[in-house]
């Protein structure tokens, strides 16, 4: 049989607040909301949400999101790491031709020039048809968006493995 309710005896008004309080209290809930709300007025990340995750798990400096892509810096940081295996030159530019047989070595299925043509276009390369850090960062912002950070974590052990 279910509980009925309206049995159970009423916590009193002020003491279910001395207890919401002592809750409070004890976990430093108030300075760590007051902390988070100025760091995102200072800051004024593209994606609030992911700047608290961020913040909370990784710290604020690292959840600071860049305004030209909106990456947090962790995820930049690997990002760039990952640019550099794929450019072996170090010239920070990278050709079709580079990209193909780094995505053919590390992708899995090995691509089609009319595959790597449709992904080419997604990066926006420059009039010489090559591919910058900016566009590199560009792209696999909105690639990341939606993935969550320990998905965004495998997807970059797999790309630099």
């Amino acid at each position: 049989m279910g509980r009925d309710v309206d049995r159970l005896d009423p916590m009193p008004d002020g003491k279910l607040y001395e207890q919401d309080q002592a809750y409070l209290e004890q976990h430093g809930v108030g300075p760590l909301f007051s902390g988070l709300l100025a760091d995102i007025a200072r800051t004024m990340p593209a994606d609030p949400v992911q700047f608290m995750i961020d913040s909370l798990t990784l710290g604020p400096e690292q959840a600071e999101q860049s305004p030209e892509t909106g990456l947090p810096k962790h995820r930049q940081s690997k990002l760039e790491k990952v640019f550099r295996i794929i450019d072996k030159a170090g010239t920070g530019r990278m050709s079709l031709r580079a990209l193909q047989a780094y995505a053919n070595s590390h992708g899995g299925d090995t691509l089609t020039n009319a595959d790597l043509k449709t992904i080419f276009k997604d990066f926006k390369p420059g009039q010489d048809h090559l591919v910058g850090l900016p566009q590199f960062l560009a792209f696999f912002s909105r690639v990341s968006r939606t993935i969550n950070n320990k998905d965004f974590e495998e997807m970059i052990v797999e790309m630099s493995a």
